[in-house]
């Protein structure tokens, strides 16, 4: 919530002859056990309330001293006053950026299916935190402390962030999806594409199929620490089956064409071609009847595998899958708390065979 609609939850009336301070400390007081304020988050600054109710910085101070003699909220030098956590242990999950999309807010439920799933505790606690609000390791670790946060998960880590994330998993259990971090005792959950992706490709090839064809963008998969990227790990393995089989791919690099640039491409490839593409809305662009190309793609949405369903070949490896055995990692690592060497878990995705596969 922000500032300023959490103070305009709290009325202060300077004609009262309740003191302006325990006005201010008996409003957010209310808002933190109705819930309105969570554990973890922060209290408008100083200057803002004091400006907000034309009274001195003094007085805020005063309301502030008050909540945390009363253990409310966690007041710490240089950083923002919080609400202070409750008792119940949780789990931390660490998103790349902030966004209300509807394929963001999938994965965030899948992601937290898994992990209840595997704690399997009603007590426990799930917060999200997104990467571009974090800014130096003590301020997450702050964070940590007032929620009660054992373990953390990481969902695509920036290469940024990386030197924040490796102080971090230092002190608390951490699991990182996808991408290892590195001089860290974190372990990783990666996702292992080229087996059952490698099957496909062979057993066309095998029926005679000669006309190949990749369509995706470089973006994802250029970075050092993309190397471990699914949609890296797919483009990789398709070059090698091709290259093994003497065949010469068409190749279309491009990351989210519009109807126009996908209906170009889709004229250059030649129909019946088997289409691998970076993600399965991308085949559905270039062949939107799903009856001239023969498509494959990966996905870890499940909203993402309904829609296409019967339509794409796809390789689903779903979060909530991810989440199971990254609490599994978590829950190991917690009770051997001299277990420094990271590890790696690799799981294979489904194969969700279309309607048009060989």
């Amino acid at each position: 919530m922000g500032s300023t609609n959490v103070l305009q939850q709290i009325e202060v009336d300077r004609w009262s002859p309740v003191p302006i301070y325990h006005q201010m400390s008996e409003g957010f007081r209310a808002l933190i056990q109705a819930g309105t304020l969570a554990p973890g988050d922060p209290l408008p600054t100083v200057s803002r309330m004091a400006a907000h109710y034309g009274t001195s910085t003094s007085t805020v101070m005063r309301a502030v001293d008050k909540l945390a003699a009363d253990g409310m909220v966690v007041t710490r030098r240089g950083a923002r006053t919080c609400v202070r956590a409750q008792s119940a242990p949780s789990t931390e999950m660490l998103f790349p950026k902030q966004t209300t999309s509807a394929r963001i807010l999938v994965y965030l439920d899948q992601l937290l299916e898994g992990l209840r799933q595997g704690y399997g505790q009603s007590s426990r606690r799930f917060w999200t935190t997104y990467l571009d609000d974090v800014h130096n390791a003590d301020e997450l670790l702050g964070i940590f402390q007032l929620r009660a946060t054992d373990s953390m998960v990481i969902y695509r880590p920036t290469e940024p962030l990386i030197p924040i994330l490796q102080q971090v998993a230092a002190a608390v259990p951490t699991v990182s999806l996808f991408y290892p971090i590195p001089d860290a005792p974190a372990d990783t959950v990666l996702a292992d594409p080229v087996t059952p992706l490698t099957d496909l490709l062979q057993k066309r090839l095998a029926a005679g199929q000669r006309h190949f064809a990749y369509v995706g963008g470089k973006a994802a998969t250029q970075s050092e620490s993309a190397q471990h990227c699914p949609y890296r790990t797919t483009r990789e393995c398709f070059a090698n089956t091709m290259r093994r089989a003497n065949i010469e791919p068409l190749w279309f690099e491009t990351d989210c064409p519009d109807a126009n640039a996908a209906a170009k491409i889709a004229k250059k490839i030649p129909a019946g071609s088997v289409l691998v593409a970076d993600h399965p809305q991308l085949s559905l662009l270039l062949d939107p009847d799903s009856t001239r190309f023969d498509a494959i793609s990966y996905t870890e949405c499940r909203s993402t595998l309904d829609l296409v369903r019967g339509k794409v070949t796809t390789l689903y490896l779903g979060l909530e899958a991810l989440g199971g055995a990254a609490t599994s990692l978590l829950v190991k690592r917690s009770r051997d708390s001299r277990m420094r060497k990271p590890r790696q878990l690799r799981l294979q995705p489904q194969v969700i065979v279309s309607d048009a596969a060989i």
